[in-house]
């Protein structure tokens, strides 16, 4: 049985402004021991699977037809530095996302509650993030702290959200490799 790695997702490109104060970042935390996410993988997640056979994803793709066609098209502005974990041993560095619609957390809700094999195991926690890197150790919290804090004074430019995607990740030794198994347009906005 052949498996695949599949999550569910919508993209981010990073504009210049974003790529400027992710360089910074790098710069600042440049000799802590960080795998720092490739800038054409930035993406928000919203169901991961894992290892999937293959058999199942033509069943996942008509699910999620039929959610995503029910949401229109909205936009995410990036917000402020956190991680997963404590600043010594934090496991993810990321970005938390501000959507006001509440789209974003209806469309994660319904498609976890849609895949959900395991009631016991519902996770209720949705903590919409863009991942910027993957500390091994911190060396610096007090440095990692500051950084945190400092970051609610950059604003970030809104970007708009119009496709869900079905990703397939190949983990390599350069880091994941990413290719859209298939893309589910949400409607256009409608102006009131």
């Amino acid at each position: 049985m052949t498996l695949k790695r599949i999550f569910i997702a919508v993209d981010y490109q990073p504009d210049s402004d974003f790529l400027y104060y992710f360089s910074f970042l790098r710069r600042q935390l440049r000799n802590e021991d960080i795998t720092w996410s490739a800038t054409q993988n930035f993406h928000i997640t919203l169901k991961f699977f894992g290892d999937t056979p293959e058999d199942h994803i033509s069943s996942i793709i008509h699910q999620l037809d039929g959610i995503t066609k029910k949401y229109e098209s909205f936009q995410i502005q990036p917000n402020k530095l956190g991680i997963f974990g404590s600043l010594k041993q934090a496991r993810a560095l990321w970005l938390s996302i501000n959507e006001s619609t509440g789209t974003l957390e209806s469309l994660a809700q319904e498609i976890e509650h849609a895949f959900l094999t395991d009631p016991s195991k519902k996770n209720n926690s949705f903590t919409p993030h863009l991942t910027l890197g993957r500390p091994k150790f911190i060396r610096q919290p007090d440095l990692l702290k500051n950084l945190m804090e400092s970051s609610s004074q950059h604003v970030f430019n809104p970007f708009a959200i119009r496709e869900v995607l079905l990703i397939w990740s190949t983990l390599t030794p350069l880091g994941p490799q990413y290719k859209t198994l298939k893309s589910f347009p949400l409607q256009p906005l409608t102006l009131e």
